[in-house]
């Protein structure tokens, strides 16, 4: 082609037609600007499509996130109510007029003990504001995403201080020695040489103190889990709308 119009351009300058010679000049070199133009033209088509697919990835992962999310915060919200249920029961076991010692004992230190770890496994959107890919994002998603994962790792924070506290309560239950009430049903002997009956106050002080903090810490938790499922399904609704587009 390049060689097709050099000789074109050859004729027309041993024939002695200048001018025609200068208006095909400027005529090629229009060509050349429009053929670059189309091909810069087709280079950002090229670029947004790849942007698109980009960006309509992240979205159905991220959609695909959301749902594990969503569907593991009712689990939990179902397994923590759960053990809110049983606290109540055992609160509405002192309506009992007169209950005895051993009574409300057995009752205290029968109750569940211990929290179901709280962890979500989704990644993506931690992944996109690692690695900068965030910025892709439309600027009202965006927002709403990092919102979003910052009342996450807000509730899960929370949730690990929450236990590490009652772990606390548990250590000084273990130290007054709780831990050995199952063991020494059939160990007179060994009750007596510990005095176990003399720290039954103490420890049944604390274990009650555990739950109470335990049932209100899981009452927060169900809370956090909720909003954090409405603000998932905020989020769908805006990353549907963005696939539609």
């Amino acid at each position: 082609m390049i060689k097709f119009f050099r000789k074109i351009r050859q004729n027309l300058l041993i024939e002695n037609k200048t001018g025609k010679y200068f208006k095909y000049a400027i005529g090629e070199i229009v060509l050349v600007v429009i053929g670059i133009l189309i091909a810069l033209q087709i280079n950002n088509w090229n670029e947004n499509r790849k942007l698109t697919e980009t960006k309509r990835n992240y979205y159905e992962q991220i959609l695909i996130d959301l749902k594990d999310d969503k569907n593991y915060s009712k689990y939990m919200i179902s397994v923590i109510d759960s053990s809110v249920t049983k606290f109540n029961k055992y609160i509405k076991a002192y309506e009992k007029p007169d209950l005895t010692f051993s009574e409300i004992f057995e009752k205290v230190t029968t109750m569940p003990i211990g929290y179901k770890m709280l962890k979500f496994k989704s990644t993506t959107i931690e992944s996109l504001i690692n690695n900068g890919e965030m910025k892709l994002i439309d600027t009202e998603l965006r927002n709403n995403l990092v919102s979003y994962n910052r009342e996450k790792e807000g509730l899960l924070l929370i949730y690990s201080e929450i236990t590490k506290k009652s772990d606390d309560i548990l250590k000084d239950i273990t130290m007054d020695g709780g831990s050995l009430i199952p063991k020494l049903k059939n160990q007179e002997e060994l009750a007596k040489f510990i005095k176990m009956k003399q720290r039954y106050d103490k420890i049944y002080v604390k274990f009650d103190a555990y739950f109470a903090w335990k049932s209100d810490a899981e009452k927060k938790t169900i809370k956090g889990l909720k909003a954090l499922i409405k603000q998932i399904e905020n989020t769908e609704e805006l990353i549907i709308s963005e696939l539609k587009k």
